[in-house]
């Protein structure tokens, strides 16, 4: 999902002003028709990629069915599979399924992503049986098992408890590797990295999405305001102009100005 493009300045306002306005539908209102209807294509996706990742599932979604209706737009697949991807992580299944039905409805077919997408979706609201029948669904389509599939498979068939279809997905790796008992050890060794960290720690596979700042990004500015992870250690283009480049805020004072500047 990581865009490496450097966020604009655009961007960067847009979505924080979009936080800003999102209690009040008055507020939200004049920040679509007053800057995100002004966006650039390059930086509207961006600022929906943004959203997604911190998780601002109401905002991403508006700004996800904004991007839709924008004269410029072409279906894209891909688009809906990063959404599928947030909406599946916060439980909506409902909305998962829909997006399936209306990815459809724009003339696009479904591809490996999307139907292991929908798969991880649906172990997350424990419906195993749907997510099995997706499996299939997808063999069925003509597409081959990637090793993200299989390794959802099998570690949510072995956390439901369900060893048997575990067991049969894993003979199946046989048919898709060249070498499928190393594929299975590094299945295992990752599956029981999970029971030893932390309470509350994410599972393993949802722990690969996250980064952390590396120690030249940790500004507090930046984290704090835009939580910007480790890929993101961006220049600010005009907005830096009166900072040397590569220089950060480490005081609050500092960031308070780059705030003002934005409003």
């Amino acid at each position: 999902m990581w865009r490496t493009r450097v966020l604009s300045t655009e961007a960067i306002q847009a979505v924080q002003s979009l936080k800003l306005a999102q209690n009040s539908s008055s507020k939200l209102e004049q920040v679509f028709s007053s800057k995100i209807n002004r966006l650039l294509k390059a930086d509207l996706l961006d600022t929906l990629a943004e959203l997604q990742r911190q998780n601002e599932l109401d905002l991403a979604l508006k700004v996800f069915n904004f991007v839709r209706k924008e004269l410029w737009y072409v279906p894209d697949l891909s688009l809906f599979n990063d959404m599928m991807v947030m909406l599946g992580k916060n439980k909506m299944i409902e909305m998962v399924e829909q997006l399936f039905l209306e990815l459809r409805n724009e003339g696009l077919q479904p591809d490996a992503r999307t139907y292991t997408e929908l798969i991880g979706a649906y172990f997350k609201v424990e419906m195993v049986k749907k997510a099995m029948e997706t499996y299939e669904l997808m063999k069925a389509s003509g597409y081959v098992p990637d090793k993200l599939t299989l390794t959802i498979l099998i570690r949510n068939l072995e956390k439901a408890g369900e060893e048997a279809l575990s067991k049969s997905i894993k003979k199946e790796c046989a048919e898709y590797f060249d070498y499928p008992d190393k594929f299975l050890e590094e299945v295992e060794r990752t599956f029981k990295a999970p029971s030893q960290a932390p309470h509350g720690s994410s599972s393993a596979l949802e722990g690969a999405e996250e980064t952390s700042p590396s120690p030249e990004t940790r500004a507090s500015g930046y984290l704090t305001m835009y939580k910007v992870p480790a890929p993101m250690t961006f220049e600010l283009r005009a907005v830096e102009r009166k900072l040397h480049p590569g220089q950060f805020w480490d005081n609050q004072e500092q960031s308070n100005k780059f705030m003002r500047m934005h409003q």
